[in-house]
């Protein structure tokens, strides 16, 4: 299992971050200026903004 700080291309996720947050126009507002993780367990299970 590996966490991974993601710091550039942080809408390669956009799908997974809708899941939490249905709207793109928010998730537009935080994603820039907030941290962004992402979980691997052999492949993507899960992202934290």
């Amino acid at each position: 299992m590996k966490i991974e700080k993601i710091s550039e291309n942080k809408k390669q996720f956009l799908d997974l971050l809708l899941s939490a947050d249905e709207q793109e126009d928010m998730i537009d507002k935080y994603l820039p200026s907030g941290d962004l993780f992402a979980l691997y367990d052999d492949d993507l299970k899960s992202v934290i903004e």
